[in-house]
């Protein structure tokens, strides 16, 4: 069973450094998969630097020396010996996502970002399982949001092309013997009819939703965030019956209230 942390503290209270610190000192075959919001925080768990352009300018979605197959890392950052791997372009279909997939076939630590992340298919996430994988999120990652790219769905519902699944009345569910000549258009919807991540809200509000089974195909999640009760993410894993354990640090919200004023003013109010 997947085991879920929170580490549940405000900026400025470590959270990323402690993330830093427990991978350093975790058994040297364990394998990581780190996700963060932004690009150009990637480097600083990596402990790699961006590329720099012709122009002279940073390019964050690029490790330095990537182009010469040699990335360069800080020798003397915590997880020197790590050797993170960003998911990269360099293959046939010149797609990040599926640079991701080689890098976990690879057996690599990985650093990554939200948006790649919550694209991981079911072959993929076999892998994960299968290679007993951690997984630290750095800021709790979008869990809901709504999906618009799929204008024609009436009338692939009204040819039984896509159907709501029975078990829960929400989840849509593509039918590939209904529809094989158009497999290839629509790849990307039959990926998440398939993860269950698309939603049908009241016949009518189409909602992406994260994949419940990338989080349990990891052997332990680490969540770091700040007020997580009240996010979405708590929401999502409550209501999917996933137990996950809370621990709070750093400074509380009382410590903050000698620094704000409330201008009890008419006009401004």
């Amino acid at each position: 069973m997947t085991k879920i942390k929170v580490l549940d503290a405000c900026m400025g209270s470590g959270k990323t450094t402690r993330i830093i610190q427990d991978i350093s000192e975790s058994d040297k075959d364990t394998k990581w998969i780190v996700v963060v919001p932004l690009l150009s925080e990637t480097h600083r768990i990596a402990g790699t630097y961006p590329s720099v352009d012709s122009d002279g300018e940073e390019d964050e979605s690029k490790p330095e020396g990537y182009q010469n197959g040699c990335v360069v890392y800080d020798p003397s950052h915590k997880l020197f010996g790590r050797a993170f791997k960003h998911p990269m372009t360099n293959n046939q279909q010149g797609s990040k996502l599926v640079g991701l997939k080689n890098l976990v076939e690879n057996s690599d630590n990985i650093i990554t970002t939200h948006a790649l992340f919550k694209n991981l298919d079911s072959g993929v996430l076999r892998e994960i399982k299968d290679k007993g994988y951690r997984l630290v999120i750095d800021e709790a990652i979008q869990c809901y949001t709504e999906y618009d790219q799929l204008s024609e769905l009436p009338d692939l519902i009204a040819n039984g092309v896509v159907y709501v699944d029975q078990e829960d009345g929400v989840t849509l569910r593509w039918n590939k013997e209904k529809a094989p000549e158009v497999l290839s258009r629509y790849q990307q919807e039959i990926s998440l009819c398939d993860s269950g991540s698309l939603l049908l809200v009241g016949g009518k509000c189409l909602l992406w939703e994260l994949s419940k089974d990338i989080l349990l195909s990891f052997d332990e999640v680490v969540i770091a965030t700040y007020l997580f009760e009240g996010s979405y993410l708590s929401g999502f894993l409550k209501y999917h019956g996933i137990q996950y354990e809370v621990e709070k640090f750093g400074k509380k919200g009382a410590d903050f209230k000698g620094l704000i004023d409330i201008i009890q003013d008419p006009k401004m109010n």
